[in-house]
């Protein structure tokens, strides 16, 4: 594409934002190529020259909201409390990429991204907590964790009460300090 890269990147999101609309509504299956081109204004052509298919198109996304909350959580090995420092920056990008978590972290979302979140942050974990992943209960903890903390992320989108990134912090420090059942009202 020798396109101006300004008009190569609003052509590109433009197909992304309309997959996405199909995609609040029906499971990728069933969503066409043709349908997505439709919806943006361009023709199927056009969205081959960006994308081999839905599924492309996805990974793309996903992988563009890994990278940048593996950014964002770069710095956050130093911290002294890495808990509330991870939580808090995870929060954060979920927040400012609301739209596409709340399509991809939904109950009818794709599961691949909770996955490769799970991959990405185990090892990122396990270093800053200095944990040895070789032993099977670190292995499991790690993985409820990390598990735990992007459903409820999720769910927080989802929600009507929209807490802030702080206070959704706040409430999972808790939850990790005094357990599960010290948050239940």
């Amino acid at each position: 594409m020798n396109k101006q890269p300004e008009v190569t990147e609003a052509t590109r999101m433009n197909l992304i934002e309309a997959f996405c609309a199909l995609y609040v509504d029906r499971p990728i299956e069933k969503i066409t190529v043709r349908e997505v081109a439709a919806k943006a204004g361009y023709s199927r052509a056009t969205f081959y020259s960006y994308f081999a298919d839905p599924y492309d198109l996805i990974d793309s996304v996903e992988e563009a909201l890994v990278a940048e909350v593996l950014s964002r959580l770069g710095g956050v090995q130093t911290s002294d409390d890495f808990s509330a420092t991870f939580i808090h920056a995870f929060a954060d990008v979920v927040r400012s990429n609301e739209v596409y978590m709340k399509i991809f972290l939904s109950p009818t979302g794709s599961a691949r991204l909770a996955g490769r979140l799970k991959t990405r942050f185990l090892p990122l974990i396990a270093d800053a907590l200095n944990a040895n992943l070789s032993a099977l209960p670190t292995r499991l903890a790690l993985n409820f964790y990390i598990a735990g903390i992007v459903s409820l992320m999720g769910a927080w989108l989802s929600s009507d009460d929209k807490a802030s990134a702080p206070e959704v912090a706040a409430i999972v420090s808790g939850i990790l300090q005094a357990g599960v059942l010290s948050q239940i009202c």
